[in-house]
Parts: structure tokens; sequence; C-alpha cells
């Protein structure tokens, strides 16, 4: 299909391993969840040397609902790709322009974060032009190890790359979802309203908390040190690329999924900026909000499911599959395969009738 081939990779992998059950699945995608909220520790950690800054970090992720519901409730290659972003900028952070250690990782990194989802390059190419604007952080770029690193990540997505030229047609069947427009002006303005609905709906509940919790704190933030300066460039960066987007390309079609692995190093950041006025009532308020946000989500998630008929609602996940299996039986005993119409349909009854 047009997504990226690494998800589809580790899919096969731990169907393989675990065999052919919705478990295989579940635990594919909530070890990259898990990974997600590790992630966010390390670079919270590494950036501040507070093992209590990295705890809130992670914490933090429960207040963008895209992240706390959305990557439990659907996403797939949205759900790995903010794990390879907060990877890269965890590589790109430890780099040290004396060892090439640090850069052969970074260049893996780099390499199967493309695999993963394409909008990814938005935040390679926003790190690197905030670094570049940075008089500290500048020799980690300007040298024969970038280079190495470059090369590398080109060499792993070489294939993939061959594969989209030769089969055009399929790799672009889905950009009609970025719903580019003809017309200038409708595209300008629809586009920017779409692109500040899904910016401030993953930034604004996050903001929310902080300022809330931080007061007068929060209020008087100043950015200072290099690293604060590297992020904030970068997010300044998303934002242009973003916006630079609708009116060149008139680009419309702007979703959550698109912005959150985007956006998902923002709590970050925050951390960062208000690591000396983390009090521990401060820290009791924010843990608590996460897990209680936690529980929420424990309980909603299977509640959905339960309650779907009593609240007359349609949830595709209650869909019959047993019964319609059950049925179907008698007409495909004597039958090697099964032609399904979709992949839904297809991959359910492939657990029924796991020889067909």
């Amino acid at each position: 299909g047009p997504q990226p081939p690494l998800y589809t990779w580790l899919v096969r992998i731990f169907l393989g391993v675990f065999g052919y059950r919705v478990f295989s699945m579940l635990l594919l995608k909530e070890c990259i969840v898990f990974a997600i909220y590790m992630l966010a520790y390390a670079n919270a950690r590494l950036l501040t040397k507070s093992h209590v800054c990295g705890l809130v970090a992670a914490a933090a992720l429960q207040f963008d609902p895209s992240i706390c519901w959305e990557s439990h409730r659907e996403l797939t290659h949205t759900v790995l790709a903010c794990a390879m972003v907060l990877a890269f900028l965890y590589l790109f952070l430890r780099l040290d322009e004396r060892r090439w250690s640090g850069y052969l990782l970074l260049g893996i990194g780099s390499g199967l974060g493309v695999l993963s989802k394409y909008n990814i390059v938005f935040v390679y190419a926003a790190v690197l032009l905030a670094a570049s604007s940075l008089e500290s952080f500048r020799p980690r770029l300007l040298n024969r190890k970038t280079m190495a690193a470059a090369a590398i990540t080109l060499a792993i997505c070489a294939p993939h790359f061959w594969w989209i030229l030769s089969h055009r047609e399929l790799a672009f069947q889905s950009v009609f979802k970025l719903k580019i427009e003809r017309a200038w002006w409708p595209a300008i303005s629809d586009g920017l309203e779409a692109w500040a609905e899904v910016f401030f709906a993953h930034v604004g509940p996050l903001v929310t908390v902080f300022a809330l919790i931080f007061g007068r704190s929060f209020r008087t933030l100043g950015i200072r040190v290099p690293e604060e300066k590297f992020l904030w460039r970068t997010l300044l960066w998303i934002v242009g690329m973003a916006t630079a987007s609708v009116f060149l390309f008139k680009v419309t079609g702007f979703r959550d999924r698109y912005v959150q692995p985007v956006l998902v190093w923002l709590p970050v950041w925050l951390v960062l900026l208000l690591r000396n006025q983390l009090t521990a009532p401060r820290l009791r308020i924010l843990l608590g909000l996460s897990g209680a946000t936690a529980v929420g989500v424990l309980i909603a998630a299977p509640g959905r499911i339960l309650l779907t008929e009593r609240l007359h609602r349609h949830e595709v996940l209650n869909t019959p599959y047993r019964r319609f299996a059950r049925d179907l039986a008698p007409l495909v005993g004597g039958v090697d395969c099964i032609i399904a119409r979709d992949h839904d349909i297809g991959g359910n009854l492939r657990l029924w009738f796991p020889d067909k």
C-alpha cells in the first residue's frame, strides 16, 4: 500500500513469532506506545539530568488526546513514527563530533524513521535547520561524520524509493487525503484553518495544563540555554514549513494523525523550560492528572465497545465476525481460498479460518 514498509515488516515478524492472533497485533502496537513514553523520559532526562523531569515529560504525553487515546484506539504507522521521532531526537542530542558511533546510529535511526512514515522528514529538516542556526550545535553538523550518517540513511531508504518509482500509482494513491485544492484563495483559507485546528488540538491541552499548574512561572518563562533555543527554533521551523505547504502546494487536509509525530516531543521542551519550577506539590498534581487520564482511557477503551449497542452507536469493532464465520463455515469447508472485499473482512476471517 501507500504507507512506508517498516510497520508492515514488524507486523509480519510479530505474526510469525506469536501467531495470527489479535494479541500479536496488540502486543506490537502497545510495545511501540510504551517506547514513546520511555523515549520521552530519556530525552528529558538527557537534557535536564533529572529522573523526575524525565517522569514528568513521559506523564505529560497523557495531556495530548491524540497520543493517550487515538494511539491505542486506531493508529499504527503514526505510533511508530512518534517513537522514531523521539529516537532521532535522542540520538541527535547525544552526538559527539569526536566519535563515529553516534553518527552511525543516527544514520540508521533516520533511515528507519523515513520507512515508518514520510512526514517524519519535516522533523528531520526542522532539527537540522534549528541546529545549524546555533553556534553551540553547529559543530555537530559541519563534519564528515554527518555526511556518512546521511549516506547510511539514503542507503536504507534507497530500495523503498526505487519501489516508489516502479509503483507510482500505488505509492501515491493516498495523496488525495491531503486535499490539495486548485483555487488559490479557498485553499489558503481552508488550509490555514485546518492547520491551526490540529496544531492547537495537540498543543492546547498540554499548554493549558502546564499553565494552570505553574501559574505565574509559566507566564514569565524565558528561553536562555542553547538546548531550549534549539527546541524552540525546531518548533518554529515546523510551524513555518507546515504553513508554507499551504501557500505553495495548497494543502488543506491536515489531520491529527499527521501532526502527532511532528509535535510528540513538545512535553520534553516544556519540562526543560520549567525544570527549576518543578516543586513537589506541582509534581504530585502533574502525575496525579496523568494517572487519572490513564485510568479514564483504561475504562473508556473497552467501554465504548461494550456499550455500543446500548448507546445505539456504530462501532466497527462490534461487527459480529464470530457469527458471520459460523454461518460461513458450511459453505467454505471444501475450498482452499476465500476472497474478501476488503482488509477488515479478510483479516478477521483469517482468524476463524486459519487454513484457508
